[in-house]
């Protein structure tokens, strides 16, 4: 299952390491807050495609599943959002 994470704060970056270690699932592409973030995400996940913006995540036809590592209050707003994409 190819993997599209949103959020790469500290616990958005153990996710990321689980999932590009797994047999399972392969991460596709990571949504960080800020540029400054995606590079942090890039320097280490050099295969995946990163963006700044969680909408252009759920666009991507290469993402199977989202994984929404952010704060609490956000989880429902984002996961309507992914939904609503597609």
């Amino acid at each position: 299952m190819r993997v599209g994470l949103v959020g790469y704060g500290a616990w958005g970056q153990v996710h990321a390491a689980s999932l590009s270690q797994s047999k399972r699932h392969s991460l596709v592409a990571i949504a960080c807050h800020s540029a400054e973030s995606a590079q942090k995400a890039a320097s280490f996940h050099s295969d995946v495609s990163t963006t700044t913006e969680a909408r252009e995540l759920f666009q991507r036809q290469e993402v199977d599943v989202v994984d929404i590592v952010l704060p609490t209050h956000l989880h429902v707003p984002m996961a309507i959002e992914a939904l609503r994409a597609g």
